[in-house]
Formats: C-alpha cells, structure tokens, sequence
C-alpha cells in the first residue's frame, strides 16, 4: 500500500468523526448515549487501524508513517475518547449543556487530527510542539476569563449589600453639600456690584494677562521659527512693545487716580509697594522699580514709594515699563535674526508682567478682604474642602465597586479639560473651568505659563498667586499651578483620578477653589459662573452614586450560590483536565510551561467551589481570586515559552521547505525533460504511448501543485515574508496549469516555457532559504559558543522566514517571467499556435501576475521604509 491511497483513506476517517458532534441532533433522544458509544467504538478502531497503517509504510513511505503516528499521538493526548465517554455521561443526567459543550471540544480535537493529517510530511515535532502550546495558551486565557467572571459572581454577593449601603451614606453627604452650595449660589448673586476701584483694577489686571499669554505665544514662536519668520516675529514684538507702553501708562494714571488711592489705602492694599517679590527680570528687580528698578523686595523700596495708596498700581506700571523695555530690546535681537538673544529679553517681558499681575492681584484680595464677597469666599473654601474628602471618599467607594466588578473606572471622560482631572488635577493641564491659566491656574488664566515661572504656581496659585491649591482639589499640579505643576499635575493626576474612579467632585471643588479666589477679588459674576459649574459636577456625581447603589443591591440580590457553585465545578474539571494534557505533552522528566500552575489554578477553584456549596462567598472569592492569579501567571510563562520555541519552529521549518522544494524542483526537472521528449516524437499528432506519457506527467504535475500548496499553507501560517507566499502561490498556479496543458496534449513552447518558470521559482526560492540558513548558523556560531545556543535568543521579535533581499531578488525574476511569458505568447499567437480562447486565458494569467507583482513591490518597499525607519 502507498501513501497516495493509505493517507486519503484514513483523512476520510476522520472526516466521520466530526457528525458525532452535530448540534443539531435531538438532546432529548433516548437513544443518543448509545450512538455516541458506537462514535466512540469507530473512533478507538480508527486508531488502532492508523497505528497499523502507520506500521506498514515504515519501510515504504517513513514521512507518511510519520504523519500518522503523530496524527494518533495528538488524538491520544487530546482525550478524545475520554471525551466521548464524558457525553454519554452527560446525556444519562440530563445535563445537556454539558453535553454539548463536550461534544462541541470532541469535534475541534478531531478536527486538529485531521489537520495534522494533510500536513503530511510538513508537520516537525518543533512546529507540533508550538501549535500545542498556543492552544494550551488560548485554552489558558478563555479559562482565566471564565474564573475572573465567576470571582466577580462571588465577590458581588458577598459584597454588594454592603457597597450598596456605602454608596447611599455618600450619596447622603454629597446632598448635604449640594444644598449649602446652592445657598452659597445664592447669596453671591445678591452680592452688590464691585466699587469702582476694583473694576478699574480688574480690568487692568486682565489687560496684563493678556498681554502675557500674547508675549508668551510669541516666545514660543520665536523659538521655532526660521530666519524668514524672524522679521515677522519682530513686527509682532513691536505691536505687543507698544501695547505695554499704553498699559504702563494707563496703570501709572490708575495711581493717581483718587478714588483708587483712597479704596487702596484704607484696604491697606499696597502699603508694602503692591509687589510681592522681584519680577526675576534683570532691569526690573535689581534696586527697585522707581530710579533705578521696579523694587527687588517689593518693586517699591528705592522708586516706587514704599508708603501710600496708589502703591499697587504704581508698582505694576513700573513692571509693566520694564516690561516694554525688555520688548523693545527683544525686537532689536529680531531684527538682527538673534532668535535666542530675542527668547531670552521675551521671558524677561513675561517675569515683569507676571510681578505686575502679582501685584494687581494683591491689591484685589485687599480690596476684597473685608467686603461681603471676602467673608462669602471663607465659606466657599470650607465647601471645597470638605467636597473634596469626599471625593477621596468616593474613590476609595469607587474602588471597591470595580474590584467586585460594578462600577466605572472613571468619572467622566478624564477631567474637565483636556488633559482631565480625576483625583490629583483639576483642568486642562492645570485647573478651571475657564482654563485658569493657559497652562496653569487663575480666574481667565492667571500667566500664559502657569502664572508665572517664580510666581503664582510656586504656592499652588493661592495665598502667594492666583488660586488656592493649585485650583483644584487636589492641586493642578504638585502644589499649584505653574508651568511643571499645571502639566505634570493636571495630566498625570487626570489620568489616575479618571483611572482610578476619580469622581466629578475633584473638579467641583476646583470650580469652589476659583469661585472663591473671585470672591475674595469681588468678581462676583465670574464667581458665580463658577459655582454653577461647581453645582453641575455635584449633580452628576450624585446621579452616578445613586444608580451604582441600585445596581450593587440588585446584583446581590439575585445572587445564585448554587448556580454559581455549578459554573465553577465545571471550570475546575476543564481545568484539572488542561493540567492533565500539558502533563501528557512533555517529553518525559520535563514538565510543559505554566503546566504546574494550571494544575494549582483547578485545586483552588476546588476549594472555592467546596466554599460556595457551604454559602462562604466571600471564602470562595478569595479562593477564587487566587485561580485566576495561577492561571494568570501560566499563560506569561506559556507565552515566554512559545516566543522562544517559534524561533526553534521557524529554523526547522526552513530546513523542511528546502527538502520539499529541493525534493519538488528534481521532479520538475525530470518531468521537464520528459516533456520535451515527447514533444520531440510528435508526428501530425500524438500516439498512444505518448499520450501515455503525456497523462503521467500531467499528474505529475498535479502532484507538485498539491506538495507546493502544502508547504504555501505553512509559510501563510509562519506569516513573516510577504512575497515568498507569492512565489509559492505563483508556482502552484503555473504547476495546475501545466497539469492543464498537458491534459490537452499541449507540450510546445508554451508549456515548456512555464516549466521553465516553475524550476526558476523554485531554484530562487532554494537559494534564498540556503543563504538564510548559513546566515543564522553563523550568527550561532559567532554568538553562541561552542553550544551553539546563541545568537538566536528566545524573547526578541520574529526573524523573517527569509530576509528582504532575497525576497526583491524574487519579484525581480517574476517580472522577467512575466516579460518572457508575454513575448512567447505573442509569438505562439503570430505563428498560429495559439486559439484565442487559449490566448485569452494565457494574457489573463500573465496580467493578474503583473498587478500581483505591482502589488509587493509596493509592500515591500513600505516594508524596507519601516525597517529603516526603526
């Protein structure tokens, strides 16, 4: 007996063996279990006749004995008369889904068997030995997602009444909030308007921050722009240069302004210059801001005035100069293309600005101090205060709720901005509803940059800047909202907080930071603006609170123990079974990977189920919890395993390709041969014993097809090259049609030349494969050291079956085929050698192959990019 008919006729075994699975057979038929057992007895004799198949091509045809034997190894090891046994079981108790689910595991087993089958001589032990551990591996993680599911099941019913009832009690404080921020609202709405002092201070003050956030657009700019750009840049620096003059101006006028005086001076605003520290600037600091700088302890000690009302808005003019001096001086550095020179006199225009910013900002909180608004601001910083305990409380609640598998891991999208501002920052890389600060914090953005390199954001915005805290409850930033605060604060805090269950409240209790901040400065309009944003996250976050309470106390209410107990014994028994098999595959004193951890994973699912049939939810969680950690931990050590054994997989591979190309291009040679001799004794037509011939070497060729389709599907699988399974498939298509050409007694030019193609293909293909392998055994022997077992590595990324050289050199020779496949079609045509239906159908196969040559040379050079690239 030959392989040709022994192999087809244990494939068409095989094939039986799927219909014992049939889902559509009735469950409730009494006579399935004995059907199943009659599948069982055809299985077990299948096998047994496999076996003595296998034993009688020993000699004869070895690669096909030893495709069948690893055929019955894999059937044996796969349980699949166990499993049959398990069916009958299971329909004798009623327990159909069982069942089925078994039945449904013995037809994918079977259908394995029969893969391995038709890979015949393709299948190594190395290449068996990785498709087993993805499958363990695939098997391993449906398991741990089964486990995790059943823990939340348990975890819930012991813990849902409890959550439930937390939720509620902070839902019930949130309320109570709710209702004093609503009075806050209120009485800020019935607050009389600001006097005329702080409107006119106001206004000056947001003058100056915009004037910082255009200086600071321009910085940035300059920083990045070519020489071209520069003169722009200095156009625009000189707009802005005029722009703080006018300011300083009009600041130096507020000073004098006597009502302005007077409210400062019985505020007591200013009575130390109005300037909290040096600008930083090196011409608005030094010796103060009056002869000789704008006052480096105060901006006022030695020209500004150290005593007096107007002191405040005459310190911020003094800056505001400075400023404009350091603008001229950075568009004298534009106009001389210096971009650096140019940056450098910019941040020193932004440091006065802010100082004057500072100093306006003072003089605002003075005014305020005493006023209504100022005594409302105390009671909307205790409300933020205490919204944001609560907001930890809620996390923490939040938290719980997700361990047990309810509730959001989040708050809304990440944050109120854009960088979010779950539980460590509140704004769009800083805080507020208004942005606060470009980057940073503050009413309308107190400094483009976070309020100020060495000002507003050093102190979190609030006593010594522009908001308490960095405007947001847990800071927009470490402790406030300048540059590095804002940004790293406001993204890294929004990421956790959304993360983490960072709740609404943060960002309410940055809106009561800012609300606060504005009463205190007797904005009240703004302030109020802020507490109804404050209110809107309350809101939601109650909304959310009470339909997590809801949902935790359904969940538990209809918990099922006992049905729970069911999911999780059948878990453990596939589970023991999985340990079972990997014990089965490993060669013998060694242990498959994760083998020891699965088997743990089923004893602890064990318990939990012992802990469930005895109502000990919470016991079984643990327990639970547990399984799916082993489980968890198997699947990293498979996956370790299996990235090392596809390098192993994919070495052996190579060697067998090459055989079986090596083994297919001999053949082809001597079919080419044979052709040619026979077209050679051709006379008006072709004799019987030619014709003879002609049919031999059309199966012939049919047989190569089938052996080059084979080794096609393997390299798809391996899925490293682009066009060594485009090569394969092109020489697969000439071989079918040759089968074709000779069938029709066709074995002129034309089939000659397509052999001559097919053995080119597969000379390139052998060529490649070769160099590949004296590449690697190199690379081992330069690596490796003495045992050869480096150089390869196991953890690093997928080598390509063949590199990209070869496979150009490749699509080079398909475009010279397809050139010299075009010439002899034209010329079969011209010499009348040719039908037209036959033409038609040549010119048909040589254009799709060009488009398909098109095609990879264009993913390959894309893939040439990338490799560059990386």
């Amino acid at each position: 007996m030959t392989s040709k008919i022994a192999i087809p006729c244990v494939l068409a075994a095989a094939l039986c063996m799927p219909a014992a699975g049939a889902k559509d057979e009735p469950a409730a038929d009494p006579t399935t279990p004995y059907r199943v057992q009659y599948v069982k007895k055809q299985f077990e004799s299948l096998i047994a006749n496999m076996t003595r198949v296998a034993q009688l091509l020993e000699e004869s045809e070895p690669a096909s004995a030893r495709a069948i034997r690893l055929a019955v190894d894999q059937a044996q090891r796969a349980f699949i008369a166990q499993d049959m046994d398990k069916v009958m079981e299971y329909l004798n108790q009623a327990r159909l889904a069982l069942a089925r689910s078994t039945q449904t595991r013995v037809v994918e087993e079977l259908r394995k068997v029969l893969e391995t089958l038709e890979r015949g001589e393709l299948e190594t032990v190395d290449s068996r030995r990785l498709k087993e551990w993805k499958d363990f591996l695939d098997k391993v993680n449906d398991l741990t997602r089964r486990q995790e599911a059943h823990q939340k099941d348990a975890k819930l019913a012991a813990e849902g009444r409890k959550l439930s009832e937390r939720m509620q009690k902070l839902g019930r404080r949130l309320e109570d909030l709710v209702k004093r921020q609503e009075k806050v609202l209120d009485k800020t709405g019935r607050l009389g308007a600001a006097g005329e002092a702080v409107q006119k201070i106001a206004a000056a003050r947001e003058e100056v921050r915009r004037l910082i956030a255009d200086q600071t657009e321009l910085k940035d700019r300059t920083g990045r722009a070519t020489m071209g750009q520069l003169l722009v840049a200095g156009a625009d620096q000189k707009n802005l240069k005029q722009r703080a003059q006018a300011l300083a101006g009009k600041l130096d006028r507020l000073a004098g302004d006597p009502k302005v005086a007077a409210a400062l001076q019985k505020a007591g605003a200013g009575s130390q210059g109005g300037g909290s520290r040096a600008s930083g600037s090196k011409g608005s600091g030094s010796q103060g801001s009056g002869s000789k700088g704008s006052g480096s302890q105060g901006s006022g000690s030695k020209g500004s005035g150290s005593q007096g009302g107007g002191n405040a808005a005459k310190a911020a003019a003094g800056h505001t100069s400075s400023a404009a001096g350091a603008m001229a001086r950075a568009q004298a550095k534009l106009a001389a293309t210096d971009a650096g020179g140019a940056t450098g006199r910019q941040q020193q225009a932004i440091d006065d600005l802010k100082a004057a910013d500072r100093a306006l900002t003072e003089a605002l909180k003075g005014l305020g101090a005493g006023s209504p608004g100022g005594q409302l601001a105390g009671q909307q910083k205790q409300l933020a205060r205490e919204t944001s305990e609560l907001a930890g409380a809620v996390k923490d609640a939040m938290s719980a709720a997700a361990k047990a598998g309810m509730g959001s891991q989040g708050s809304g999208s990440q944050g109120s901005g854009s960088q979010g501002s779950g539980s460590q920052g509140s704004g769009s890389q800083g805080s507020g509803s208004q942005g606060s600060g470009s980057q940073g914090s503050g009413s309308q953005g107190s400094g483009s940059q976070g309020s100020g390199s060495q000002g507003s954001g050093s102190q979190g915005s609030g006593s010594q800047g522009s908001g308490s805290q960095g405007s947001g409850s847990q800071g927009s930033g470490s402790q406030g909202g300048g540059q590095q605060g804002g940004q790293q604060g406001g993204q890294q805090g929004g990421q956790q907080g959304g993360q983490q269950g960072g709740s609404n409240l943060d960002r309410a209790a940055g809106h009561m930071d800012r609300a606060a901040e504005k009463l205190s400065e007797q904005q009240n309009a703004d302030a109020a603006e802020a507490e109804k944003q404050a209110l809107e996250e309350m809101k939601g976050e109650a909304l959310r609170l009470g339909q997590l309470a809801r949902r935790l106390l359904q969940e538990a209410r209809k918990a099922d123990l006992a049905k729970q107990k069911e999911k999780q014994d059948t878990t453990a028994e596939e589970t023991a079974r999985l340990a079972e098999q990997m014990k089965r595959a490993a060669k013998e004193g060694e242990k498959t990977p994760g083998q020891e951890q699965v088997g743990g994973a089923s004893k602890s699912m064990q318990q939990a189920s012992r802990e469930l049939g005895g109502g000990n939810a919470g016991g079984a969680s643990g327990s639970q919890g547990k399984a799916a950690q082993q489980l968890r931990d198997a699947g990293e050590e498979l996956a370790r395993a299996i990235d090392h054994a596809r390098h192993a997989a994919q070495e052996e591979a190579l060697v067998k390709i090459e055989q079986i190309l090596r083994s297919a291009l001999d053949a082809q040679r001597a079919i080419s041969r044979a052709t040619l001799a026979v077209y050679g004794k051709r006379g008006k037509d072709y004799q019987r014993p030619e014709l003879l011939k002609l049919a031999k070497l059309s199966d012939g060729e049919g047989a190569l097809s089938e052996k080059i389709g084979k080794v096609l599907k393997m390299v798809k699988e391996e899925g490293t090259t682009a066009v060594f399974p485009v090569v394969l498939d092109e020489t697969r298509g000439n071989l079918s049609n040759l089968q074709k050409l000779l069938a029709q007694k066709r074995a002129g030019p034309l089939t000659q030349s397509v052999q001559k193609e097919v053995e080119q293909n597969l000379e390139d293909m052998i060529a490649a494969l070769q160099q590949e392998m004296r590449r690697r055994q190199k690379k081992k022997q330069q690596g490796g050291g003495g045992g050869g077992g480096g150089g390869g590595g196991g953890g690093g990324k997928k080598p390509p079956l063949v590199p990209p050289v070869a496979e150009l050199k490749m699509l080079r020779t398909l475009q010279r085929q397809i050139y010299s496949r075009t010439l002899t079609l034209d010329a079969q045509k011209r010499a009348g050698r040719l039908d037209r239906a036959e033409a038609k159908l040549q010119h048909k196969i040589a254009g799709d192959r060009q488009q398909t040559v098109e095609k990879m040379t264009r993913e390959l050079a894309e893939k040439l990019k990338r490799q560059r690239r990386q």
